[in-house]
């Protein structure tokens, strides 16, 4: 088994969008190599959110096709709900 990678410590973190379902964060992170960069990361509002990804195997994910209503369009995606 492979060695475990260290995560990268969160040097700060702010709301950048919010709504009522979902909070958008931009998050400067300091990796182990000394690299910085910025992750940007949508956070549920706890209102019990869940997304599951359904792994066949260790190389098979399941898609569904579902409504985007954000884009007018059918999308593959991990299902997911409130």
């Amino acid at each position: 088994m492979s060695k475990e990678k260290q995560v990268p410590q969160i040097l700060s973190r702010r709301v950048v969008a919010q709504s009522r379902l979902m909070r958008v964060e931009a998050v400067d992170l300091k990796f182990s190599n000394g690299e910085q960069r910025q992750f940007e990361r949508m956070k549920g509002s706890g209102r019990g959110a869940v997304m599951i990804v359904p792994c066949i195997d260790d190389d098979t994910l399941l898609l569904i096709r579902e409504y985007a209503a954000g884009l007018h369009d059918y999308q593959l995606g991990f299902p997911k709900g409130l």
